[in-house]
């Protein structure tokens, strides 16, 4: 905050100085009596909106009686200030939260024009909380945070301007995820199409012959740190996202890989995940990688099938294969499923001419993509300006 750029006429007061400052609490967990009742009480992941009035856990008011919990007003500003610090909702009804937030109840000044105020700081809250070893922001440092204050008015007719920005950033963003749900719909209808157009005109085959390998990874032991670390990309079904793949989260060593059942993939294989909520989904890498035991890698016989364009067969197979899965706690598909999986095989040369055709559609998928995500970083940072122009009266 550049107080340099408040204008003369406002005032600065402290937090504790235009209302009443509360912190949370939790009721005792082991007590059944304390949660289940009508009461919310909020957590982090309740106070990601600018308003709250509920939350996933409720507490009953002899929980309430019995913990540091404290009810709060509607209109209190709330704030988390532990670990995650910055987070900034409104109550929009008597609300409890726990002892990672502190809350303000605004006496002297517009519930909006503070949280806004508020939320302009996430960076100065943060410092402030790194003073102590877990980064936490005190009752005593709250209160004593200090804030610029027009007249009431004045609050109102900036929040009024504040309103009317956020909800057309809101738009904006929410364009901008459209553009890119669209680049994603039309790469993938073009796969689809381009893949039923030779069903229909070509023979079909297993997948399992047009392939020269096909092996499940492995996974080291975990507590043997010696295997872990190292500079053999080790990829778990998660990362797959049916996407073209140059890297991993995790590394593991030459030791990890010889002692192991974990296994190496050439460039150019195809992944498939067999396991839980991934199955089905693929993925084709650009270097040696190796794999977790939830992925099954498909090297294919080039003489017959164009790598690329096996992937881009199994990959508009993804709803199918999901739904042969089986087990218990979830549901997974083997290694004998992908294998048995029929799927077209025209010529080399139409396999090359579809993978050629999917590829320029990508690339406009793509050109879609850089742009909304040009568009993203520009709204990322248009907030920090609104809210400078916002506290220095010159909005």
């Amino acid at each position: 905050m550049n107080w340099e750029q408040v204008p003369d006429h406002w005032e600065s007061k402290k937090l504790s100085e235009i209302g009443e400052i509360y912190s949370g609490g939790t009721p005792d967990r082991d007590n059944p009596n304390y949660f289940g009742g009508d009461i919310p009480w909020l957590r982090l992941k309740d106070a990601k909106q600018f308003y709250v009035s509920t939350s996933d856990e409720k507490i009953t008011q002899e929980g309430l009686e019995n913990s540091s919990a404290q009810l709060l007003p509607e209109g209190s500003v709330i704030v988390s200030t532990r670990a995650t610090i910055g987070e900034v909702t409104i109550a929009k009804r008597q609300v409890t939260t726990n002892q990672g937030f502190k809350a303000v109840y605004p006496q002297k000044a517009d519930s909006e024009f503070v949280a806004y105020f508020l939320s302009s700081i996430t960076d100065e809250l943060e410092n402030l909380g790194r003073t102590t070893t877990y980064p936490e922001v005190n009752k005593t440092q709250f209160s004593n945070i200090e804030i610029p204050l027009p007249s009431i008015s004045e609050q109102r007719a900036i929040v009024k301007k504040l309103n009317s920005i956020f909800e057309k950033l809101n738009e904006s963003n929410e364009t901008q995820s459209h553009a890119e749900d669209i680049a994603r719909k039309v790469l993938n209808s073009a796969i689809k199409r381009l893949i039923d157009s030779a069903y229909k005109s070509s023979e079909q085959v297993k997948v399992e012959d047009v392939c020269d390998k096909i092996k499940n990874g492995g996974t080291p032991k975990r507590s043997n740190e010696s295997y872990w670390g190292g500079n053999i990309p080790w990829l778990k079904s998660g990362e797959l996202k049916n996407s073209i793949l140059y890297d991993s989260e995790e590394y593991m060593t030459e030791k990890g890989l010889s002692e192991s059942s974990a296994k190496m993939f050439s460039p150019d294989t195809v992944l498939v995940a067999m396991y839980g909520a991934t199955r089905g989904e693929t993925g084709f890498i650009k270097k040696e990688m190796s794999t977790n035991q939830a992925v099954c890698g498909l090297s294919a016989d080039e003489s017959l099938c164009e790598p690329k364009y096996l992937w881009y067969c199994l990959r508009t197979l993804q709803s199918k294969l999901a739904s042969q899965g089986r087990g218990g706690g979830q549901d997974n598909i083997n290694q004998t499923t992908i294998r048995n999986t029929i799927i077209p095989l025209p010529s080399i040369q139409r396999q090359r001419k579809i993978i050629e055709r999917i590829e320029l559609v990508e690339e406009r998928a793509n050109e879609i993509r850089d742009a909304s995500n040009r568009i993203g970083e520009i709204l990322d940072i248009l907030p920090k300006a609104v809210f400078n122009k916002a506290f220095s009266g010159n909005l």
